[in-house]
């Protein structure tokens, strides 16, 4: 419905997208919405992560969502889960340095991954926004340190190198 589209344009330039960059990525939003029966508040709020968090431009929305679409077919974390959780753990998966089409699709791949293991795609949200706020956090690196392990070390190394943190975990 025009209201809904209104809407989202609406969210995405409140969000702080331009109102240039916003009207190039509704269409995209609508037929994502649409195709996938997500809501496109849903989907203009993930478009807004995608280009903040993740640094995907505004001209890459569709590839961005394509990903997001292959993603939800292959697994049990469908799209309109993704466009639901996305919003919260975009940004937490920028900070352990998932950005661009790459770290997006480490992630769909993360909660694809993590989604096979528990009951809802609630529960697999919750679980991956809490692997990615939780990665360095002092328990985490005193339980590495039982086993042997300098985690700070090695992420700090990872870092350096430019090597994806998550797999590195």
């Amino acid at each position: 419905p025009f209201d809904e589209v209104t809407g989202g344009l609406a969210a995405l330039v409140s969000g702080g997208m331009n109102l240039k960059d916003a009207t190039r990525a509704l269409p995209a939003i609508a037929k994502t919405a649409q195709a996938a029966g997500a809501e496109i508040a849903d989907i203009s709020n993930t478009t807004l992560t995608l280009s903040q968090a993740l640094g995907i431009l505004p001209e890459k929305t569709q590839a961005a969502f394509d990903i997001l679409v292959a993603g939800g077919k292959a697994g049990k974390f469908e799209l309109k889960d993704m466009a639901r959780y996305f919003p919260s753990l975009g940004p937490a998966a920028a900070a352990v340095g998932l950005k661009g089409e790459e770290g997006l699709k480490r992630i769909v791949t993360a909660l694809q991954a993590i989604r096979m293991g528990t009951g809802t795609a609630e529960e697999a949200a919750a679980s991956a926004q809490n692997i990615f706020a939780k990665m360095e956090s002092e328990e985490t690196t005193k339980r590495f340190k039982k086993f042997g392990i300098d985690l700070r070390k090695e992420m700090a190394n990872a870092r350096k190198d430019g090597r994806d943190l998550l797999t590195v975990f």
